[in-house]
């Protein structure tokens, strides 16, 4: 995540001692302002180190990262390259852009690291389940007849015999798709959206992880028939949802032409 970082640094740093004789170049009439700069330098990071990116999607595109982030931030390359000059000679400016953008990676840094160390917990809790599911199953006729309702004990069942599974399956991601604010799928190209995920009712589902777009609903069967005012919009990351009455599936949205970055993205039972 940091190379992009280094190497800006180092252009910095060159450019910086270079010949005291050779006259500081001017302020640029369109130059970019430091807050900028540092969302421009951590998006160069963040596209350098992501994990999850479409990379086939993007050349189909005919999308280049570079370009991309330019694009987003309504820049061009040879602005950028005369505010990067700029603030080379000017230590104590590019230090507070270094000591920002060195924050926010180090802020991105400790969410994945609470989230491998939350995969971590998940894993044991899934082997000391793995140990006592065959108890459980042969107590489960037992459990049915003292315990009530029925349908109840069976909800809790799967419930803690897949908390830990991933339901969202990437091979069935569905390209030039996506879910609008009704809940109707729609064709676009350049969005894309999950496949139909199977869920039960009353029961809380959990999103994590990183997408580039939000837009979430559910549905009573395959044929994109949307349960009304079922379309959740939230944008944070992670948030909790629980199946209305009758939904059989889930869908939500993952990226589009203005964000196509999506990473490690979960979509399981629980809060």
């Amino acid at each position: 995540m940091r190379q992009v970082f280094k190497y800006i640094l180092v252009l910095f740093l060159v450019l910086s001692c270079n010949n005291n004789s050779i006259e500081k170049p001017k302020k640029p009439k369109n130059l970019i302002n430091k807050n900028k700069m540092v969302d421009i330098i951590y998006d160069m990071s963040i596209f350098t180190a992501a994990k999850g990116i479409n990379k086939k999607l993007i050349e189909n595109n005919g999308i280049f990262p570079e370009n991309y982030i330019f694009s987003k931030h309504n820049v061009d390359s040879l602005q950028f390259a005369k505010s990067s000059e700029y603030y080379a000679y000017r230590l104590d400016v590019y230090e507070d852009i270094y000591n920002e953008v060195k924050l926010k990676l180090d802020e991105r840094k400790l969410y994945f690291d609470s989230i491998f160390s939350a995969e971590a917990d998940q894993k044991r809790l899934e082997s000391e389940l793995k140990r006592t599911k065959r108890d459980s199953l042969k107590n489960a006729k037992l459990l049915e007849k003292e315990t009530k309702p029925i349908p109840k004990i069976k909800r809790n069942l799967v419930k803690e015999l897949n908390s830990s599974v991933n339901l969202f399956d990437e091979s069935e991601i569905v390209d030039g798709e996506y879910v609008d604010n009704v809940g109707i799928i729609r064709e676009a190209a350049g969005w894309g959206r999950t496949g139909y995920i199977k869920v039960i009712p009353g029961i809380s589902y959990t999103i994590s992880g990183i997408k580039g777009r939000h837009g979430l609903a559910f549905y009573t069967d395959e044929n994109a028939t949307a349960i009304l005012d079922t379309f959740n919009g939230s944008v944070s990351l992670p948030f909790t949802i629980t199946a209305p009455e009758n939904a059989e599936y889930c869908v939500f949205n993952l990226y589009s032409p203005a964000d196509l970055v999506y990473t490690n993205v979960q979509f399981k039972i629980g809060d």
